[in-house]
Order: structure tokens, then sequence, then C-alpha cells
């Protein structure tokens, strides 16, 4: 296990998985930084075993692919959990989910609960500039904020049970006609504003959440002050089979 409550990790790059800190068994951070570190998946921390996260930040971080600033995965022989109880996750960048990647695989699913906390200013090339939630992955938001988060489409969340995306035009491309009933966001509390789809066609969709073969609960929560090329959906977009509950917000 690794415990990190204070100091800096700056300016690190890994060939394959997780710039400052790999983890594939127990990472509690409470305080520091991890700034300034890149790679190809989880430009600032890559974990496929369990991670909380109570304070401190992580800036600056880059993926050329997914997560920018974290990339949880859930696979056959890890444990694929991440929960942010307090801090930050700010400037990041990355092709898929700048400020968090949830991604699972064979099925399993990956844990992504933000409690507090907040993901700040994280920009995708392509989609999900806060939080990226793919296949069988689960994220659970109960506090915290997602703020002035950008990409193509699915500028705040993205919510992806399946299909393809043209990313020349941020078009969604159907592939099935059923939903991942295993694919949910669960927004519980919290708040996701100031975020935007950003591409250049009126299919930029979901400023704020973007959902499709997949099931979005919104219990309670705010979401404001998003905006997209896509007008309907600043706020909040449907598409191919998704799913919305709503009981409050």
């Amino acid at each position: 296990s690794f415990t990190m409550s204070g100091g800096t990790i700056s300016n690190c790059n890994a060939v394959k998985f997780g710039g400052a800190v790999s983890n594939v068994a127990s990472f509690t951070m409470t305080n520091g930084n991890i700034k300034d570190c890149s790679a190809p998946i989880g430009g600032g921390v890559f974990t496929g075993g369990t991670f909380t996260m109570n304070g401190g930040t992580i800036s600056n971080c880059k993926a050329v692919q997914f997560g920018g600033g974290v990339y949880n995965l859930k696979a056959s022989t890890s444990a694929g959990k991440f929960t942010l109880d307090g801090g930050t996750i700010k400037n990041c960048n990355a092709d898929k989910g700048a400020g968090v990647a949830n991604i699972s695989s064979d099925n399993d699913v990956a844990d992504f609960t933000m409690n507090s906390g907040t993901i700040d200013n994280c920009n995708a090339t392509s989609i999900g500039g806060g939080l990226y939630n793919e296949e069988t992955g689960v994220s659970t938001m109960n506090g915290g904020t997602i703020k002035n988060c950008s990409a193509n489409i699915g500028g705040g969340v993205i919510i992806s049970g399946g299909g393809m995306i043209d990313e020349s035009t941020g078009e969604i491309i159907p592939t099935s006609s059923t939903i991942n009933t295993k694919c949910k966001f669960n927004m519980n509390g919290g708040s996701i504003e100031n975020c935007k789809a950003t591409s250049n066609n009126t299919k930029g969709y979901g400023g704020g959440v973007l959902a499709f073969y997949a099931t979005f609960t919104m219990n309670n929560g705010t979401i404001k002050n998003c905006s997209a090329p896509h007008k309907e959906s600043a706020s909040v977009c449907l598409f191919a089979n998704a799913t919305m509950y709503a009981d409050g917000g």
C-alpha cells in the first residue's frame, strides 16, 4: 500500500500506465501534489486497485488516450475502485476522460464514487471532459463539483455503454438496439456546471451529461450553465436507447 500525505510528484512520464502513480494494490492520497505528469493511459494516476483521494491536488496531467487525471480500471484480476472524498483534479487533458476515466473489461464493474472534491477545467479532445464512464463502469456522484470542463461531445460527463463515435463530426453511430444495463451514472448530489461540448457542428451533444446505451439516474444535485452546439442537449442528452430516471435535482 502507498499513502501520500504531502510532498510533490512532478514532471514524470510513463511509457504505458500512470505518469506519477501506477497502483494495483491500495493508494490513499490525503494531501500533496501530483502535477505535470503524463502517460498514454492515466496521466496522473493509473489504478487497478483501490484508490481513495481525501485531499491534495492532481493537476496539469495528460494522457494520450484515457484518463488525464485518473484512470480507474476494473478487470478480472483487479479491484477497480476509486473514491473521491476531497481534493482537486484540475487542468488535466486526454483524448477521452480528461479528469477521470472509469472503465471496465470482461463484464466486471469499475466503481467510481465522488462524495466531495472538485474536477475542474479538464479538457478532452474527443469525449468526456470531466468524467468518461465506459462499458460496465458505474459512477456515482453524491457530492462535489465537476465544473469548467469541455470535450468535443460530453463536456461534463459521458456514459458510454456501447456504440461508436465519428470523432471528426461528433456523430454517435448506433451499433445495437439494446441498452447496456450495467453502464450507469447515478447522481445523488453535487453539481455539474459551466461545462460545454465544443464540436464545431450541430452534432456536438451533451454540454453537461451525455448518455448512450446506458442509464443516467438523477435523484438530486444540479446541472447548470452548460452549453452545446446541439442546443436541445445543452444540459443532458440521451441517445441510442439511453434511459434517464429523474426523482429530484
